[in-house]
């Protein structure tokens, strides 16, 4: 399994745009990309906006925006869109229900290395800035984007689920809802099984105001502010699939990598400033996700705070970190007449959580991915962090088209090996990929044949694990 970054902006011209990486060589075959889209690195004037999707290889496409207006005083300002005819969106600014896109994305083609989106709504994007993250994942046996029950529609056993919580309906791009809303989950199979979610939601009756949630036993969350909270339980992993509990209102993505990779979830607390290391994953991440709220205590409803008026979803590898958070002022009764103010920011290089009035609540830059996450943190705050890993497995790469790999070759940036490839180590001794054990190293590790474990076979190569 390989996990990648890539970055772009939203074009201000339709057409397509192919997001792929140099790393990835499958992901026609199996193939997942998450896609995540926000405002400009700028304080967003004229209002918050967000979008989470994700497809596969086949064209499985799910996806939530979210709208927080700048100086609407209806009920209609804060709206979320729940589509599985699109990959992302962005919310134009007029009020439901006949809110539109300034922007769309959906599925074009899958490429050997990555996915081509077509933009095929880009009527909002002169004069703005959004800007794209894709996570893209392949070394997959089985990958396939869904929604509602998996019991049987994936059809094989997966080792991991995203999941995207939604409360309302599931529909064509025209779908448009009140209460805007960000929330990301996961589940990992193991004994027991692992799973978390966080959700941030905004209400837009009375008051406008956040409310948010952080939970560490389910993989879907949504809820309708105050108190009305939809959630999604991963009971168990199946031969076909999954079994959850909860009203359905889920997307997911479960996957297969082609050997066994490690993956993580969890929920880590938040505190203090300075350098801090989560470990509750227990996985050195080859990309990670995140995405913090501003509760202070965990699987309770909190709301009518500041700081649960704001959100930040994050993407790192450990060297390059991506940050989009979304924030609404919390003083203010909408119906009252007095017009919501809600922000957005895009950070490249550290994690920056907005304030509800658009200043800085949280900062922190990555130092680590190792068994987790290592941050510095330089402006601290108090809420609940969801964490997903995409592990780094037993993964050799050959230098460039030969079949050499010496002894200070670099577990990354050559090509991968091909499980039953014939390859040459410094000695001169040959052996099959699938029968020479490296060991589980992170990325940068140098190659050391004489440190390999197992049982010598033909020219010295050692009996191990099947290689990615």
């Amino acid at each position: 399994m390989r996990a990648r970054i890539v970055t772009g902006t939203v074009p201000s011209s339709a057409g397509t745009i192919d997001y792929t990486h140099a790393d990835i060589s499958t992901w026609s075959t199996k193939g997942l990309a998450l896609v995540f889209v926000s405002g400009n690195s700028a304080l967003e004037s004229e209002g918050g906006r967000i979008s989470i999707g994700m497809v596969d290889q086949a064209g499985n496409q799910r996806m939530s925006a979210c709208r927080l207006l700048q100086g609407r005083t209806t009920v209609s300002d804060d709206c979320v869109a729940n589509h599985n005819d699109s990959v992302v969106r962005i919310i134009d600014d007029d009020p439901l229900p006949g809110a539109a896109s300034w922007a769309r994305a959906i599925f074009s083609s899958a490429l050997t290395n990555g996915v081509r989106l077509n933009w095929n709504v880009v009527s909002g994007v002169s004069g703005r800035t959004f800007n794209v993250v894709v996570v893209l994942i392949d070394g997959l046996s089985q990958c396939v984007v869904g929604d509602g029950s998996g019991a049987t529609t994936p059809n094989f056993e997966p080792d991991a689920v995203i999941g995207l919580g939604f409360n309302g309906s599931l529909g064509a791009v025209s779908a448009v809802q009140n209460n805007g809303h960000v929330t990301l989950g996961a589940a990992v199979d193991g004994s027991p099984i692992k799973q978390a979610a966080v959700v941030t939601a905004w209400d837009t009756g009375s008051e406008g105001v956040g409310h948010a949630i952080a939970r560490n036993d389910v993989y879907g969350l949504d809820f309708t502010p105050p108190a009305s909270q939809t959630e999604q339980v991963l009971d168990d992993f199946t031969a076909t699939g999954f079994t959850d509990t909860g009203l359905g209102g889920i997307m997911w993505a479960a996957f297969l990598p082609n050997a066994a990779e490690p993956l993580g979830v969890a929920l880590e607390s938040l505190s203090g400033s300075g350098a801090q290391s989560f470990t509750g994953m227990g996985v050195s991440s080859q990309v990670l996700i995140g995405l913090i709220t501003g509760n202070t205590s965990t699987n309770t409803i909190q709301g009518s705070g500041p700081t649960t008026s704001t959100t930040c979803l994050f993407v790192t590898d450990g060297t390059n970190t991506y940050s989009m958070s979304l924030a609404q002022r919390e003083t203010g009764d909408i119906t009252a007449l007095i017009p919501s103010e809600g922000y957005s920011r895009y950070t490249s290089g550290s994690i920056n959580m907005l304030t509800e009035t658009g200043g800085t609540l949280f900062s922190a830059t990555v130092t680590g991915v190792a068994n987790g996450l290592q941050l510095s943190i330089a402006t601290g705050m108090t809420g609940r962090m969801f964490l997903f890993g995409f592990g780094q497995g037993n993964q050799v790469k050959a230098h460039a088209e030969t079949e050499d790999i010496t002894d200070g070759a670099v577990l990354r940036g050559f090509r991968s090996l091909v499980v039953g490839e014939v390859v040459q180590i410094s000695d001169g001794f040959l052996g099959l990929t699938n029968e020479i054990h490296f060991g589980a190293d992170p990325a940068g590790t140098t190659f050391d044949a004489h440190a390999s474990r197992g049982t010598a076979l033909q020219g010295g190569a050692v009996a191990g694990t099947t290689l990615d």
